[in-house]
């Protein structure tokens, strides 16, 4: 059985809070667990001390949802994290091996866009 929830990469440690899909309720034929925001002390308490202390959006994050109509796992990434070794890690900590999974790495959500630098200009 899969799971669903929320996850954080940290030190090349994937680091997840997380429910069963059966156990989970359906929102819209999609069913998903956990906030970054509510969710982060779980996480932030059980790390190292010099690790500890940060926002829940200093580490890169994601998401693994399952739609119920379409019988797949999506898993929403941070496009720095976008690599076989942690797409394998997180679909081992939510036990995803040979289930239909869609990878999007390109939701603005978990991905922070780049702000561009004004240059200072002239009053006019």
């Amino acid at each position: 059985m899969g799971y669903v929830g929320i996850f954080w990469a940290i030190n090349n440690d994937v680091k997840a809070v997380k429910n069963s899909v059966k156990s989970t309720k359906q929102n819209g034929g999609v069913k998903e667990y956990g906030a970054h925001i509510n969710d982060w002390n779980l996480i932030n308490d059980t790390l190292p001390r010099e690790l500890q202390n940060e926002s829940p959006y200093f580490y890169p994050r994601g998401r693994v949802t399952y739609n119920a109509t379409l019988k797949q796992y999506t898993i929403f990434i941070n496009a720095t994290l976008n690599s076989k070794a942690i797409l394998d890690s997180i679909k081992s900590e939510f036990n995803l091996a040979n289930k239909n999974i869609k990878i999007d790495s390109k939701d603005i959500h978990y991905n922070s866009p780049d702000i561009p630098i004004l240059e200072p200009f002239d009053e006019f």
